[in-house]
């Protein structure tokens, strides 16, 4: 299949795996980098934040920081790991023959950043929630692609965030040096053009770092970057508008 799809500022090539993507804001929260070890999440109600894990609150950081101006918006959540620190501590609590507490299990479902930011900005939006392995940050960053393609007027909102995961794992945290979580709000009107290509890998030999931190570090200092695993190459070009 050869056809190639286009709209004013984001297209997609059925065959190349190649799109364009505008970028409006975004955001970033870093653990051992911001100020603070835990995200100011004050924009949400204390009960609310009583409920809200760290992963949770960096998810609800970013997403508040990119969007603060935009009343309603397509939300694509995304994360390898999803909140694993508190599905670990379950685990245990099973494993103790411990009941579980209702609210912690709620809260610790991939879509639950999702819901807890629709209600904080009272947006009742559709969203989803992705996790696809190590590639899971490449895959929602194209989830949200393909919802401005097809709905141009409406903003997107991506956030991605992940924790590295606690010891008992062994080497699964090997990629990831610290929590992070990015936003990015895909609309018109973009400051920077983020150009994405994937292509079947030639090299047997997988990225060091995650895939997010790869393309967080191109943002950040404003250069290509790309990100090689799981049979892929992901290669990233950004634009200032």
């Amino acid at each position: 299949m050869s056809d190639q799809i286009t709209t004013k500022n984001t297209q997609v090539s059925t065959e190349l795996a190649k799109w364009t993507i505008p970028i409006r804001k975004w955001a970033i929260w870093q653990d051992g980098v911001d100020q603070h070890t835990t995200p100011d999440v004050s924009f949400i109600d204390a009960n609310s934040r009583r409920k809200l894990s760290r992963f949770a609150k960096m998810a609800l950081k970013v997403a508040h920081d990119c969007s603060d101006d935009v009343p309603q918006a397509h939300f694509v959540f995304a994360s390898q790991h999803g909140d694993i620190v508190r599905t670990t501590e379950m685990l245990f609590d099973l494993a103790r023959q411990e009941e579980l507490s209702p609210t912690v299990f709620s809260m610790s479902v991939l879509n639950a950043c999702a819901g807890m930011y629709s209600i904080a900005k009272r947006d009742h939006s559709p969203s989803i929630a992705i996790s696809a392995g190590a590639s899971s940050f490449g895959y929602g960053l194209l989830e949200g692609a393909f919802h401005h393609l097809n709905h141009p007027d409406t903003p997107v909102i991506y956030v991605y965030v992940d924790e590295t995961p606690p010891s008992i794992y062994g080497d699964t945290a090997r990629m990831l040096t610290r929590a992070h979580a990015i936003g990015v709000l895909i609309a018109d009107h973009a400051t920077v053009n983020v150009s994405c290509q994937m292509t079947a890998s030639a090299s047997d030999a997988d990225s060091t770092t995650a895939q997010s931190v790869s393309f967080m570090d191109g943002l950040l200092n404003h250069h290509n970057a790309h990100w090689e695993g799981e049979g892929m190459r992901w290669d990233w070009t950004y634009s200032e508008r």
